[in-house]
């Protein structure tokens, strides 16, 4: 028996390579008792990943928002998800994964942060419990990225101390005391979302951990934005606090620092300009 086989208590036939991961090698596969499954492999990627989607799919399945796909089965090689076919993009899509999210968003505890430490693609990604919002995005989201941007020697003496002032500067922006720490999915982009063989949202590739709910909000822009329904279902389920279109960059500065450390580009200074916005 292979180790997966092991792993699933049965054989397995592996079927082709699903498209669109960027991080894991991802494939579809039946198992000997005739259950399919979506199968990703930890060749490649940063020790302990598979394990930290998994706990945070588990915590987005408790929340009862959207679909979450089951965990089959993981270990430190392996994680195992039963297969959700992709349906329709129907009508009632989009308002459906707006009122699930808030739902999901409900979900709140005393302190941000989450049980482990997980990953943002394949960032580690610092998750201590940490009271207050501010200092927890400053220290170990900007913070974070900043460190790990200098370590790799793609943040110049300029840059780094525009970082540091911006950090000091996040009071003026993110001191939100209405907010508790909400439910996070952590990657939410278009690329981790669609729609189930019945229309229902599924919601997949977490990076989970408890903060601002406007941080989930915020990446659903990132990348070209969620249809109007999707918005419009949400702020009727969970209202936003007033201002929200202002803090959009500033929260997804974590994620375009995250990008420039990654693949380097022009997302450093994309990152710098909204560093420049915000710290003035």
């Amino acid at each position: 028996m292979s180790t997966l086989e092991t792993l699933l208590g049965e054989g397995v036939r592996l079927g082709p390579q699903v498209s669109g991961g960027d991080i894991a090698q991802t494939r579809g596969g039946e198992t000997e008792s005739g259950r399919e499954v979506l199968i990703k492999s930890a060749a490649g990627l940063p020790e302990g990943l598979l394990q930290a989607e998994a706990q945070g799919l588990d915590a987005l399945r408790d929340a009862k928002g959207c679909r979450i796909p089951e965990v089959v089965a993981v270990d430190a090689d392996w994680l195992v998800l039963e297969w959700i076919e992709r349906g329709p993009d129907t009508g009632q899509y989009w308002e459906l994964l707006g009122t699930g999210l808030a739902r999901q968003h409900r979900v709140t505890r005393p302190a941000h942060g989450f049980e482990i430490d997980n990953f943002i693609g394949k960032t580690r990604q610092e998750n201590p419990e940490t009271e207050d919002w501010v200092a927890f995005f400053s220290e170990h989201r900007l913070g974070a990225m900043q460190r790990m941007l200098r370590a790799a020697g793609r943040l110049s003496v300029e840059d780094d101390a525009a970082i540091d002032r911006l950090r000091g500067s996040l009071d003026r922006w993110l001191a939100l005391p209405e907010e508790k720490p909400a439910l996070l999915h952590g990657d939410l982009w278009g690329g981790n979302a669609m729609p189930g063989p019945v229309g229902r949202p599924v919601l997949y590739d977490p990076a989970v951990y408890f903060g601002s709910r406007e941080a989930d909000l915020a990446m659903t822009r990132l990348f070209g934005g969620f249809s109007g329904g999707f918005y419009s279902a949400y702020e009727e389920a969970f209202p936003l606090v007033p201002g929200f279109g202002e803090r959009v960059e500033l929260y997804n500065l974590y994620h375009t620092l995250n990008h420039a450390l990654m693949f380097g580009g022009g997302y450093m200074s994309q990152s710098m300009t909204v560093v420049h916005r915000y710290a003035g």
